[in-house]
């Protein structure tokens, strides 16, 4: 579904249009963290999450295109009684997540996803802290007298009742004076999320010490 949100200024007409290739493949994840297997094996947690939504907004004659995306809530681990969140947090300290995307307006603010996307990792403990966090890829609001242009890609962790929820978003949207055309493209796209097992032979460490979402693991 499209959303748009015009403006105008006196202008005879209104053109706007929005370009969209969305891709769509959801995964229902149901892990059972048994305390037994996890000490036994040890691995990773890996699953396909398969999320990939991508746009571009056009504008002129004093409109404002707009899109965005809070729409997927997609549970990405459950676990049973046999192990706590403390627990869990010991054994999977880090989490990481594997996002592609883009962001970048050439009649405006230039290219703003370079850099910002690839391989993510970050601490679990953050859910010792809170039940929910955002982090933002790419974040950017930058105006002039002919046009505003805003983005904001990231992903957002939720922790409720035995889950771990991964919420990607997307917001954007692109105003455009007079009769010349700008254009904003962006999106993002998340392969896979692991969740990394503690080395065997470390010792336990104090869960609540871990940094906020916002400083990411070194890789």
């Amino acid at each position: 579904m499209f959303e748009y949100v015009n403006q105008t200024f006196g202008c005879a007409f209104l053109i706007i249009f929005v370009l969209s290739a969305e891709v769509t493949a959801k995964v229902m994840i149901n892990f059972s963290l048994n305390r037994k297997s996890i000490e036994l094996k040890f691995e990773p947690i890996t699953y396909y999450v398969g999320y990939a939504k991508f746009w571009t907004l056009g504008a002129n004659w004093s409109t404002t295109s707009v899109k965005k995306d809070y729409s997927s809530n997609d549970p990405v681990v459950t676990y049973s009684d046999y192990a706590s969140l403390n627990e869990f947090c010991e054994l999977y300290p880090n989490v990481t997540i594997y996002t592609y995307g883009y962001a970048y307006s050439n009649e405006t603010f230039g290219d703003k996803g370079t850099g910002h996307f690839g391989e993510k990792t970050f601490k679990t403990t953050i859910f010792l802290k809170r039940n929910y966090v955002e982090h933002s890829l790419v974040f950017a609001d930058e105006n002039s007298f002919w046009w505003h242009t805003h983005v904001n890609i990231g992903l957002a962790f939720k922790y409720e009742e035995n889950k771990f929820y991964l919420r990607p978003f997307i917001d954007g949207w692109i105003y455009s004076g007079g009769a010349v055309w700008r254009y904003l493209h962006f999106g993002l796209g998340v392969n896979n999320i692991t969740f990394n097992p503690k080395p065997k032979g470390i010792a336990t460490v104090d869960l609540l010490e871990s940094d906020l979402l916002n400083n990411e693991v070194d890789n």
